[in-house]
């Protein structure tokens, strides 16, 4: 059986538009402590979505990342692997991740073996990506619509309809 330790800087709930997390890291030796479980919840307002990106990663390298490792969901994270973004080990730089929703959790485990540098990484709250829609203001408002410029008029016409 494994017992994990939780320590000062392992974990949180993130709510701050912009920050930085980074793995809790032994002073003596400056890499991580064994035996560690660190969740950190990454929460954001309704609509917006979470982007990560990592400055610095060096976990134990292992096949599957069976050892130590760095887990990212959508969402928040369960034991079935529901919502997994990504599951991340050894020293190759994960991408930048932009979440589906405005919750990310980050799940850091460690065994009892080999420790290194840790990671750390800045998230910030990215707007809603529209791919592909012109973006148009009415009534002060503003509308995401998949039509083309000379369509535009049409759009208006129909919404002066529209009963608020």
């Amino acid at each position: 059986m494994t017992f994990f330790h939780r320590i000062p800087g392992c974990g949180g709930h993130y709510t701050a538009s912009k920050g930085d997390i980074s793995s809790p890291l032994n002073i003596a030796d400056g890499k991580y402590k064994h035996n560690l479980m660190c969740d950190y919840v990454i929460r954001m307002p309704i609509n917006t979505r979470v982007r990560l990106e990592f400055k610095k990663f060096e976990l134990e390298e292992s096949a599957s990342c069976k050892f130590d490792k760095l887990e990212i969901f959508e969402g928040t994270w369960n034991d079935a692997d529901e919502g997994l973004i990504g599951r991340y080990c050894g020293t190759q730089m994960p991408p930048v991740i932009t979440s589906q929703s405005n919750v990310v959790s980050i799940k850091f485990t460690t065994d009892w073996s080999a420790s290194e540098e840790g990671f750390q990484l800045t998230y910030k709250l990215s707007e809603l990506f529209v791919n592909h829609y012109e973006r148009i203001k009415i009534f002060k408002a503003i509308y995401y619509c998949p039509i083309s410029r000379a369509s535009i008029l049409n759009l208006m016409k129909i919404s002066l309809n529209i009963n608020f």
